[in-house]
């Protein structure tokens, strides 16, 4: 079994030496892409997949398979599910609701966000309604939206409306964290791993919550949004020995 300092030793060398690459330029993805045009893959997917970047080691960019731009498709299409036509457009709270009534994830997630906080889409008072909230995220969670994934998790965790079951709120963390995508798989990543660092519980596994932590540095730079998940990620380098 890899100990801590050994751990600590990759995430260091990954860190200071790893290094964007487009995927657009990667070995075998023209002919990748190529087949998947012939498959009838939407265009708009695949141009979200042309802009995509990764953070590698430079030994690693050769090794990139049809595995790894498999990855970043099944992204892209949650992307487009996610960001329907109506979540592009400008909305009000009513409008928000609508939307969520016609299938919008996003919108459906925003929704149970609003009843969760007692805050709607324009900003005004409203009051907290955690059935609503379930309903809309259970809604959106069978869509995979990672974002409602989180939520739901915390949730059921939390014990929000309901008698607090962990075993449903981490296999809902698992199946947006193993998403990798974005700053909700961060924010799951980040509840797996404090569940697995307790020590005294059954759940203990301190190999697991590494893993977890260590995920989230991959996420983040991954996609480049160290600004936007700055305690996360400042809590998975104190776990991992990383802290400055």
């Amino acid at each position: 079994m890899t100990d801590d300092r050994e751990i600590a030793r990759r995430a260091l060398d990954w860190g200071k030496r790893a290094r964007n690459f487009r995927v657009v330029d990667l070995p075998g993805y023209d002919d990748w892409r190529r087949k998947k045009v012939a498959e009838g893959e939407p265009a708009e997917n695949l141009e979200r997949v042309d802009e995509s970047c990764i953070f590698l080691l430079p030994e690693e960019a050769s090794k990139v398979t049809e595995d790894d731009f498999e990855e970043f498709l099944a992204d892209a299409r949650a992307e487009s599910e996610a960001f329907d036509e109506d979540a592009m457009q400008p909305m009000n709270a009513a409008g928000s609701l609508r939307a969520a009534e016609r299938g919008s994830p996003a919108h459906q997630a925003s929704v149970a966000s609003s009843y969760l906080s007692g805050i709607d889409w324009d900003g005004n008072p409203i009051p907290v309604d955690l059935e609503r909230a379930k309903h809309w995220l259970e809604e959106a969670a069978r869509t995979g939206l990672p974002s409602a994934l989180y939520l739901l998790g915390t949730m059921f965790e939390e014990g929000l409306g309901m008698a607090p079951n962990i075993e449903r709120a981490m296999r809902l963390y698992e199946k947006g964290a193993d998403q990798r995508a974005f700053l909700p798989s961060i924010q799951s990543c980040i509840r797996l791993a404090r569940i697995h660092s307790k020590a005294g519980t059954e759940r203990h596994s301190p190999e697991e919550a590494r893993c977890r932590y260590q995920a989230v540095l991959e996420i983040a730079a991954k996609y480049r949004i160290e600004a936007e998940a700055t305690a996360e990620i400042e809590e998975a380098k104190n776990y991992l020995g990383l802290a400055r």
